[in-house]
């Protein structure tokens, strides 16, 4: 975490919860970016912005999932483990977007993990869990993991 950021959040902690023009939080952009330490530091001062959604509908872990950040994921659940049953405005869980973006690592993790295996069977708006959008995408080398 930058050392401007620790100062700042050191001085006025409430900084957790602003968002941008965007709707997205300093959270968002930790988990966007892969930075597992500031979205730790974050969720340790305040845990309820692991639910804060953007204006596009995508919550931090949401991001997450689609650029590949396991170990985001991970520090998430850790500290806000009903954090991946949140969709987004299409109904689309974590799961949902991992198979999506095609990223088997996430889609391997979350299959793996108690807190979200939940996630598998849970249909989006149209009614596809995230195995019909595997089928759907061409991506069938998810169904390995399942």
């Amino acid at each position: 975490m930058s050392e401007i950021m620790e100062v700042l959040l050191r001085f006025k902690k409430q900084l957790v919860k602003e968002v941008d023009h965007h709707g997205r939080t300093p959270l968002y952009y930790g988990a966007i970016n892969g930075d597992r330490k500031t979205v730790q530091r974050l969720l340790k001062i305040d845990t309820s912005i692991a639910y804060v959604l953007d204006r596009e509908g995508h919550s931090p872990i949401h991001v997450a999932a689609i650029k590949g950040h396991t170990s985001v994921i991970k520090e998430i659940i850790q500290h806000c483990p009903d954090a991946g049953e949140l969709t987004d405005l299409f109904g689309q869980n974590a799961l949902h977007s991992a198979v999506i973006a095609g990223q088997a690592n996430v889609v391997k993790y979350i299959l793996g993990t108690k807190e979200l295996e939940g996630l598998l069977n849970q249909p989006d708006i149209d009614g596809n869990t995230p195995m019909h959008l595997a089928a759907i995408e061409r991506k069938t080398w998810i169904l390995r993991y399942t």
